[in-house]
């Protein structure tokens, strides 16, 4: 599975690059007749960033090895142990009400219907409700939907590098 990611514009914000891609040629639209949470599914699995079928957990391993497994670190730093406090770092400062264990399209269902007012919107105004809930829930000051994905990823790597390293 391919990320469309690189394909978004940089200078957008994700809103903007979200909406654009889902409603665009080769998203996967909003289909009416189906329900918000395989809508949601249909788009999660489109991007290409996760499957739904996988945990929670392996998706957030996967982006951690993604990034850490390329470091040239000595064997001093072992780089699976490291990976490892990473992603319970993540999951503690960032989805602490989120099991590792689950699938992304079971906890993403799970959250939805834990927000009565994003219940009955469909299409786009579903999906700016739904990037706005989700930023309100991280605990992540300064970034949400407006930003663009540059300004979000730096935000929550200072977060999480403050995280692990609170004395710096």
């Amino acid at each position: 599975m391919k990320p469309i990611t690189s394909a978004w514009d940089p200078e957008a914000s994700l809103e903007s690059n979200v909406l654009a891609f889902v409603f665009g040629p080769t998203g996967p639209g909003w289909d009416s007749d189906l329900s918000t949470e395989k809508n949601v599914d249909n788009i999660i699995n489109t991007i290409g960033i996760a499957d739904t079928n996988q945990t929670t957990g392996e998706v957030v391993a996967n982006v951690v090895n993604a990034f850490m497994l390329p470091l040239p670190l000595s064997s001093f730093f072992p780089k699976e142990e490291i990976g490892q406090q990473i992603i319970d770092d993540i999951f503690e400062k960032f989805f602490p009400d989120v099991s590792q264990r689950q699938t992304i399209g079971d906890d993403v269902k799970e959250w939805i219907d834990s927000h009565d007012d994003l219940k009955g919107l469909d299409g786009e105004d579903f999906i700016v409700n739904f990037l706005f809930k989700i930023f309100s829930h991280l605990n992540v000051s300064d970034v949400g939907p407006s930003n663009t994905l540059e300004e979000i990823a730096v935000r929550l790597a200072d977060q999480l590098f403050d995280t692990v390293y609170p004395n710096n």
